[in-house]
């Protein structure tokens, strides 16, 4: 991510502007996709947007690439139109507004049918609302999983954020170190 503080106020004062020019709906969205990182579904949207159809929300999303915040890149898949004016919208929230949505967002994630299943965002959002244990417990899951399936790469992806969140777990480590022994030999 690039370092918010080096923005100029005035590129600040013009997302916050923009921002505040929406609906209230729209106003809503825009932070709950702030949360949702860069790039986002429609579906995550409306989850943790509380938003009742999928067609609401999609005509509210274009709402918003008409305002320019956002742009489609495929049907169902969109992002900011710059990774700026999803950094100044997050930074706007309050410290409650963001574990309520990183909260939202990781039971969403959580929620996901197992062919969907993406435990790394599971729990970056559990880690960004200070629910440590339980993303280090979605991790080593995941990668036991993965481990199984013979999905080591997988299997290390899990473990290298686990270990991201806690670098001096040397469980983490041991462990990382054999998934690595493990894809080297295969």
């Amino acid at each position: 991510h690039a370092d918010i503080d080096a923005l100029p106020d005035d590129v600040r004062q013009l997302v916050v502007s923009r921002v505040d020019r929406l609906s209230p709906e729209n106003q809503h969205l825009i932070r709950v996709a702030a949360v949702l990182g860069e790039t986002f579904t429609l579906e995550a949207l409306r989850w943790v947007g509380e938003v009742a159809t999928l067609r609401q929300v999609e005509a509210l999303a274009q709402e918003l690439v008409q305002a320019q915040l956002l742009k489609e890149l495929e049907p169902q898949l969109f992002a900011f139109r710059h990774g700026m004016t999803q950094l100044v919208i997050y930074e706007t929230l309050s410290r409650a507004q963001r574990v309520k949505l990183h909260r939202a967002t990781a039971e969403y994630y959580r929620n996901l049918p197992a062919s969907e299943a993406q435990p790394i965002q599971a729990a970056h959002h559990l880690a960004k609302c200070g629910l440590l244990p339980q993303a280090i417990e979605i991790l080593t899951a995941a990668a036991e999983s993965a481990e199984e399936a013979g999905k080591i790469d997988e299997a290390i992806a899990s473990i290298a954020f686990a270990l991201a969140l806690m670098p001096d777990d040397k469980s983490l480590q041991t462990k990382l170190e054999a998934l690595r022994q493990m894809a080297a030999v295969a």
